[in-house]
C-alpha cells in the first residue's frame, strides 16, 4: 500500500481515529506506565460508570465510563480491537457510525443502571466493540457487491459472534477466558448483549431505508 492509498484509507476512519485519541487521553496513566498514580486513579474514578454518582446527577458517567479501563491490559486489548475493527468497518458503515456508537454507549449504560442494581462500577469499551462487529459484518454479509467467498468469511464471523453472545448471556461465563491477561474487570454479559442489540437494530434500519443490502 503506497502513501496515497494509506492516507485515503485513514481519511475514511476519522471517527475511529478521533476515538482512539480520546481513549489514549483517558488512559494516559497506563500509556505512561503510571497506572497506579493517585491523579490517574482519581481521574478514572471520576469518569467511570458509578451507580450512586449517576443517580446523584453525574450523567456524563453514562458515556465516559466506556472510555476508562481497569488495567493497562484491559485498555490495550479493548483499544486494539476497537481500532482494528473501526479501520475495517467504519468505511462500510459510513455516516451512521458515530451515531451508532453514541446510541450504544447510552443504551448499555442505561441497561446497567436499570437491570444490574448490584453493579456499582463499570469501565471499558467492549460493549461498543460488539456494536462495531455486528453492524460492520452484517452490512458486509448483505452487500450484493461482494463475492460469495468474502460474504462467507463475514457470515462465519457474524454467526460465531452471535453464538458467543447467546452462550455468555445464558451461562453467565465468558466464551473466551482472559483471566491470564490481567484485570479485565467484572465480566458483564449484559453490556455485550446490549451492544449487539444496538448493532442489529442499526443493521435492520439500514436494510429498510436502502436497497443496497440484498441477500443474493
Amino acid at each position: 500500500m503506497n502513501a496515497e492509498a494509506f492516507k485515503a484509507t485513514l481519511s475514511q476512519c476519522k471517527i475511529t481515529l478521533l476515538t482512539a485519541l480520546v481513549l489514549c487521553f483517558f488512559n494516559a496513566g497506563f500509556i505512561l506506565g503510571d497506572g497506579q498514580a493517585r491523579w490517574f486513579q482519581t481521574f478514572c474514578a471520576w469518569m467511570q460508570f458509578d451507580r450512586a454518582s449517576i443517580l446523584r446527577g453525574e450523567i456524563w458517567r453514562l458515556f465516559t465510563g466506556h472510555l476508562v479501563h481497569w488495567s493497562a491490559e484491559h485498555f490495550y486489548l479493548d483499544a486494539l480491537v476497537f481500532i482494528a475493527q473501526g479501520i475495517v468497518f467504519e468505511p462500510k458503515i459510513g455516516r451512521s457510525y458515530a451515531r451508532a456508537l453514541c446510541i450504544a454507549g447510552g443504551v448499555i449504560a442505561l441497561a446497567l443502571l436499570l437491570f444490574k442494581p448490584d453493579m456499582t462500577a463499570y469501565r471499558g469499551i467492549s460493549g461498543l466493540i460488539n456494536t462495531q462487529l455486528v453492524l460492520g459484518t452484517g452490512l458486509l454479509v448483505f452487500d450484493p457487491k461482494l463475492n460469495n467467498s468474502v460474504k462467507g468469511f463475514y457470515t462465519a464471523i457474524f454467526s460465531v459472534h452471535i453464538f458467543k453472545i447467546v452462550y455468555e448471556t445464558v451461562y453467565r461465563i465468558p466464551f473466551f477466558f482472559t483471566d491470564t491477561l490481567g484485570d479485565m474487570g467484572l465480566f458483564t454479559p449484559l453490556a455485550h448483549l446490549c451492544g449487539v442489540m444496538v448493532g442489529l437494530v442499526c443493521l435492520i434500519q439500514s436494510a429498510l431505508l436502502t436497497d443496497r443490502f440484498q441477500i443474493t
